[in-house]
């Protein structure tokens, strides 16, 4: 029961008995369907899935559309197993592809996970000539937003530019059947995260 269309498949995940649908066709959906089925399968959260969309993910570690969204999901389900397999292929992957690969590195964290992370600020600094530093925070602790405010400012340099990337988009439902939960995650972060960080 493959799903019509990236909104059919984005559907599905709001049934978790669909999962066996969803992973039989990340091999082959393409741009927003698979980002769809991604968005789908982040929400359930479902284990199983991880095996199939680190396939997928191999096949397309130069970033082919809707395969950048895959780092993400696997953050999202949360098994730390799967860092080894995300670091493998920053080196060749294009910016946008490591972009979403650091961040699910930052969230599922661990030692391999830093590391990357640091290797990947290197680079950054070799390549540009820039300070690259790398920290671990979340924009909805308004406390630890606070702090990392004043542990920058009495190290100094205070950035001139900040940009702030921290954004995500939850629900797939209409707005009469949505998740207030939902709403308060994309409002603690895409809101109030900004603001706490400006």
């Amino acid at each position: 029961a493959t799903a019509r269309g990236g909104r059919a498949g984005a559907a599905l995940g709001s049934d978790p008995k669909a999962l066996e649908a969803l992973r039989a066709d990340v091999p082959k959906a393409k741009g927003d369907r698979l980002l769809f089925l991604c968005k789908a399968l982040a929400r359930i959260k479902e284990p199983r899935a991880a095996g199939p969309l680190l396939d997928r993910g191999k096949l397309a570690p130069r970033g082919a559309p809707g395969s950048r969204y895959i780092p993400d999901v696997l953050a999202a389900i949360g098994d730390a197993s799967v860092v080894p397999q995300l670091i493998a292929p920053l080196e060749r992957c294009r910016f946008d592809y490591r972009f979403h690969i650091a961040r699910a590195l930052g969230i599922l964290g661990g030692p391999e996970a830093e590391a990357a992370l640091e290797d990947l600020a290197a680079d950054l600094r070799k390549a540009h000539g820039v300070p690259v530093s790398v920290h671990g925070l979340d924009v909805r602790d308004r406390e630890g937003v606070f702090a990392f405010g004043r542990e920058v400012a009495a190290r100094g340099p205070v950035p001139d530019v900040l940009i702030n990337n921290a954004g995500l988009a939850r629900g797939m439902s209409r707005i009469q059947e949505g998740e207030v939960d939902e709403w308060d995650e994309m409002i603690d972060t895409n809101v109030k995260g900004l603001l706490y960080g400006g």
